[in-house]
């Protein structure tokens, strides 16, 4: 199967690869989330397609496999775990023209029903190589509770003109272009990514450092602040890393 996925005329035939070039993970996540903005996909499905995307690469072993497929094919199914169903035709489409910048839409035609039973026989592949799981938490709801609780605690007027949640919430998108996003739980993401809003903003919560019981600590057991700055200096570290990736044209 999997030979049948690297090497299939299909998968040629849709010049879905750029021959000659490897592209990175980061670059691939870029992809994922500029299609999964032109599907309206939801911000869960683009988190649970990066992380279906890594847990792939992590598990196949193998170098061979077309990233742009995998990559159409990790948002497809991500749309299935989250119940955010994105058409296998739209997908496609999209997936496709991002690629292939001057091509047309595909018809109903030979190039398009290749391709699609490309995208069938990868998600099954993918499906078996991750021992069908492919559900994952994400720090997103953590950071919506988690937020909402601190600001009824402090009771700053800040929060109603400075977008520490937009902020918080660019942080943890942000940093699914790192794989290191699966390494942390979620709630430490959640806690991280407010805790550098703050420091961005200059907000303190009141009485924080005469408190036996830190924010971050009432809200998370485990948590103290060596590991909210392991966190942090993750996601500033990711920032890093775009300088690094040359643009596609």
């Amino acid at each position: 199967m999997a030979a049948d996925v690297r090497q299939s005329p299909s998968a040629r035939k849709a010049n879905v690869s750029t021959k000659g070039t490897t592209k990175s993970h980061f670059e691939m996540i870029k992809f994922i989330m500029e299609a999964g903005c032109k599907l309206n996909a939801s911000s869960l499905t683009v988190a649970s397609a990066s992380c279906i995307y890594y847990r792939f690469y992590e598990n196949a072993g193998n170098c061979d496999y077309d990233q742009y497929l995998v990559a159409s094919v990790s948002l497809y199914l991500a749309g299935k775990v989250e119940e955010n169903h994105l058409k296998i035709r739209d997908v496609i489409n999209v997936c496709h023209r991002m690629v292939n910048r001057n091509s047309d839409t595909l018809g109903y035609g030979e190039e398009y029903f290749d391709l699609r039973d490309s995208f069938v026989h990868l998600e099954l592949l993918m499906l078996r190589v991750l021992n069908f799981k492919v559900n994952f938490s994400h720090p997103h709801k953590y950071l919506l509770h988690y937020f909402f609780s601190v600001s009824r605690w402090s009771c700053l007027g800040v929060f109603q003109y400075l977008p520490v949640l937009r902020t918080s919430w660019a942080f943890i998108q942000d940093l699914l272009h790192d794989p290191s996003y699966l390494k942390f739980k979620p709630q430490h993401l959640a806690v991280g990514a407010i805790y550098l809003a703050f420091q961005c903003y200059g907000i303190v919560v009141p009485y924080d450092n005469e408190a036996q019981t830190r924010w971050f600590q009432a809200l998370v057991d485990d948590l103290d602040e060596d590991k909210v700055w392991s966190v942090v200096e993750t996601i500033i570290k990711n920032y890093e890393h775009e300088t690094l990736v040359p643009q596609r044209s």
